[in-house]
């Protein structure tokens, strides 16, 4: 169920949320849009030539895997943050304690991806 869990959230919050970022960059309209950083972000990609456009992805996933690899490795207990203590979190499945594991399943996973190119 590890290995099954890191696929799918690196699935969903990386390769699908950023695919669905860059196509709402590419067609948004300027004038629709209310956030100044989603704007200028968009602005930006929109100006860039194609490898330019592949590298601003490369760097959105980047950004996202190290998030949720951090992420991971507080909520598995390796690390804290501000006044909490990652030993007291855990994460589940229903009543199933998900492995130790994640974050290196979740990191191998980005490996494996990108190897793949």
């Amino acid at each position: 169920m590890d290995e099954e869990f890191a696929r799918a959230v690196y699935r969903d919050f990386v390769i699908e949320q950023v695919e669905e970022r860059l196509r709402g960059y590419s067609a948004a309209r300027p004038e629709d849009i209310k956030d100044p950083s989603y704007a200028a972000a968009a602005g930006l990609y929109r100006e860039l030539d194609g490898d330019q456009q592949a590298a601003f992805a490369a760097a959105m996933r980047l950004a996202a895997v190290d998030a949720l690899a951090r992420l991971f490795s507080v909520i598995q207990g390796f690390s804290s943050f501000g006044s909490f203590d990652g030993a007291k979190f855990s994460l589940r499945y229903g009543t199933v304690e998900l492995g130790r594991d994640i974050a290196d399943l979740f990191l191998l996973e980005d490996e494996k991806v990108r190897a793949r190119g």
